[in-house]
């Protein structure tokens, strides 16, 4: 653990057990009570065009489980979805633990209660590999899904018949 992690939940936890709490704002207590140090300190802001609006139509959706347990490899799975650059990502992450679930350069992180359902959307603009990590409370942090976002030239022949490259 890292002496910033360290003082980051030390700080958490005398805000919780003293008064100083009560002059936050209650989602703010309620964020820092259930999901602990936030994920700032390993994800960077994301790109404004990387964000997607409520217009953008997700190109691929899919469904990732949270582990109860934190994989022994870093990885829950081998699972890697290729799709191609610009389509519009929507992830649906059921989790039994709290945390955060962020994709490196593609999306802010975004808190998840324990048994909480968090939907991410987000723009692929950038080719290469991109996991959806899981930051837990409980100062886990590990890869619950992938991306490899390809070229629209490359993608066209990448992606398996039946799904679009768009």
């Amino acid at each position: 653990m890292t002496i910033k992690k360290l003082l980051n939940w030390i700080l958490a936890a005398m805000v919780l057990t003293s008064g100083l709490a009560v002059g936050l704002p209650r989602a703010w207590r309620d964020r820092m009570a259930d999901v602990g140090p936030t994920a700032s300190e390993f994800c960077a802001t994301a790109p404004l065009r990387a964000r997607a609006t409520s217009a953008d139509m997700p190109d691929r959706r899919y469904v990732v489980e949270v582990p109860l347990e934190t994989p022994v490899t870093g990885m829950q799975t081998n699972t890697v979805h290729s799709i191609a650059m610009s389509d519009v990502v929507e992830f649906r992450v059921n989790s039994s633990r709290p945390g955060q679930i962020a994709v490196h350069g593609l999306m802010d992180a975004v808190p998840v209660r324990v048994d909480g359902v968090v939907t991410v959307t987000f723009r692929a603009i950038y080719s290469g590999r991109f996991p959806l990590h899981f930051h837990g409370a409980d100062g886990s942090h590990f890869e619950i899904a992938a991306l490899e976002v390809l070229p629209k030239s490359m993608a066209k022949s990448a992606i398996p018949a039946g799904l679009s490259a768009n």
